[in-house]
């Protein structure tokens, strides 16, 4: 069993008994929701891209070897595309990478490119070909029409906009169990906005294939394993974009939720802007109806900055927030835009990373 989100790992165990001169090999298809971080073993050579592959170094002998595997679970947060293989070009937007885990065991993924490089697959299978894409953030497969816009929780495993057309509706043979959005900018060089929600538990199979292969003859063993995918705990981040009033503040919101039954310290803030947005004069959380000042002042532009919160920003057991920093844009600095914006929170001892985006 495994949180979402979180890591966790598999070995594979080989035991031989006598030696022979051949070569071994372990073939995985590790399920599309889990990313490898890193592969250990002894007496193997493994590669990780695609379907996990190891050969053995040298003819078995008797005795034990294994194969680590280290993962995490449905992670996609990303600063680029990860399914369009070519950057979105200059145009009217950008791409966003979906991935969908269906309660009929099938993994809907893909990119949306309002230029060009559509890609959907379930599981391993291409069918961009059965996709229909809309100029709206949407596309339809199987008679379900998806919303790609963020603002689609998928209550129940349903769409909430089911009204307007949007699946999954009432009456499908499958609900979500788990989405992840992520949308970028018209260049795909940053993350403008994600979104990610596990709603059903959900368990995942993997299958490994054990062979032997010895003058020209080839010797197979099947092996099954099972993990259990279950809420987060911890911090989930959201999103974060700035927007501008009255052409005199501009403000960023970033958004996150506390999955625990404690409440979590936010203890450093750390950001690295340009100087388009002008002095930063005020940082608020508000979770639910609790509104809090974490700094006020007037900080002048430098690049890159640090502000330690003491005694300040607890982040409710259980709850959502936003966090809101305010900008004297009126005031701001002619700069060229050349660092990559984000802001960066200290929360319960961890360190959460919000990449800035344009105003939505």
């Amino acid at each position: 069993e495994v949180k979402e989100g979180d890591q966790g790992s598999l070995t594979y165990t080989v035991k031989t008994v006598g030696s022979d001169t051949g070569v071994m090999k372990i073939e995985s298809n590790l399920e599309e929701l889990f990313t490898i971080e890193k592969i250990e073993s002894t007496g193997w050579d493994c590669d990780s891209e695609g379907p996990i592959s190891c050969q053995s170094k040298s003819s078995p002998d008797s005795g034990t070897s294994t194969v680590t595997v280290s993962f995490s679970v449905a992670s996609f947060l990303a600063k680029k595309p990860v399914i369009c293989q070519d950057p979105t070009k200059k145009g009217i937007g950008g791409a966003i990478d979906f991935f969908f885990q269906l309660s009929n065991d099938k993994f809907l993924h893909g990119c949306y490119d309002k230029n060009e490089g559509h890609a959907v697959y379930v599981d391993l299978d291409d069918v961009t070909e059965q996709v229909q894409f809309d100029m709206n953030s949407a596309f339809t497969y199987d008679g379900n029409k998806y919303d790609l816009s963020c603002k689609d929780s998928f209550t129940d495993g349903m769409s909430d906009y089911q009204g307007k057309g949007y699946g999954p509706a009432a009456g499908s043979s499958y609900k979500i169990n788990f989405f992840h959005i992520n949308r970028f900018n018209g260049e795909g060089e940053s993350t403008v906005q994600s979104c990610t929600k596990l709603i059903n538990e959900f368990t995942l199979k993997n299958k490994a294939t054990l062979t032997f292969t010895s003058e020209g003859q080839t010797q197979s063993l099947d092996a099954s394993s099972y993990l259990k995918v279950t809420e987060k705990s911890g911090i989930s981040t959201y999103d974060s974009n700035v927007f501008f009033k009255n052409k005199k503040k501009a403000y960023i919101i970033a958004e996150f939720e506390n999955h625990d039954s404690t409440n979590k310290a936010i203890s450093t803030y750390e950001a690295c802007l340009d100087g388009s947005l002008g002095p930063l004069i005020k940082i608020v959380m508000t979770c639910g109806n609790k509104v809090e000042t974490l700094w006020s002042g007037s900080l002048a532009y430098t690049e890159c900055f640090t502000l330690e919160f003491d005694n300040h920003g607890a982040v409710p057991a259980e709850s959502k927030c936003e966090m809101k920093s305010d900008f004297d844009w009126e005031n701001a600095e002619a700069t060229e835009n050349t660092v990559s914006q984000h802001i960066d929170l200290t929360i319960g001892g961890k360190e959460y990373s919000f990449p800035v985006g344009l105003n939505r």
